[in-house]
């Protein structure tokens, strides 16, 4: 009876083999993941449409205020828009427009 394994020991030898299981399949996580710069931009101009989008919005902006190109009030008004899907500033995408 000496042979015999009781719970405990068979449980143990479970968990044993479960975490050295969990551990030769592990792989990254690609829930978060680190993207360089360049990879990013790309990232958020696939997301709104990057340069042509924010120049369409910035003169729709600039259309429906009614200011002028060059003007310094101008500038100062849009340069506060933001693009609603990136959150990139709208004027230093667009800033050879004003």
């Amino acid at each position: 009876m000496a042979n015999v394994m009781d719970r405990r020991q068979i449980l143990q030898g479970v968990g044993v083999a479960a975490a050295i299981g969990t551990g030769l399949a592990a792989r990254p996580a690609n829930a978060f993941q680190f993207l360089p710069q360049s990879d990013f931009a790309v990232a958020l101009s696939k997301a709104c449409g990057g340069t042509a989008e924010h120049t369409r919005m910035l003169a729709e902006a600039a259309t429906a205020l009614g200011v002028q190109p060059g003007d310094p009030a101008a500038e100062k008004l849009l340069g506060q828009l933001k693009c609603p899907i990136c959150g990139c500033p709208l004027m230093s995408v667009a800033s050879a427009l004003y």
